[in-house]
């Protein structure tokens, strides 16, 4: 499954073959940011720039949960829990 994902599996890793492997966490570092010209998106893998509809304002002053979609196929590009919009 992460290989089909892009994530590389080292041939050091090999010889796990026929062992059972589980993991309960994995870690993601991304950045979004959204302005007059567009949402842009980067991460380890790459970046990546949309346009964007008409501007609208808006004040996020709670936690929220926001996701970044292309409506044509439709596919999540982006999917992310903002705990505290006041940290940066």
């Amino acid at each position: 499954m992460l290989k089909a994902a892009g994530f590389p599996f080292p041939r050091a890793f090999t010889e796990f073959h026929g062992s059972f492997l589980f993991s309960s966490e994995a870690v993601h570092k991304a950045e979004l940011k959204m302005d007059e010209k567009g949402t842009e998106g980067a991460a380890g893998s790459g970046a990546q720039t949309l346009p964007m509809e008409t501007p609208q304002n808006v004040k996020l002053n709670r936690p929220f949960m926001l996701m970044v979609y292309e409506k044509l196929t439709p596919s999540m590009i982006f999917l992310a829990k903002i705990v505290n919009p006041s940290d940066k």
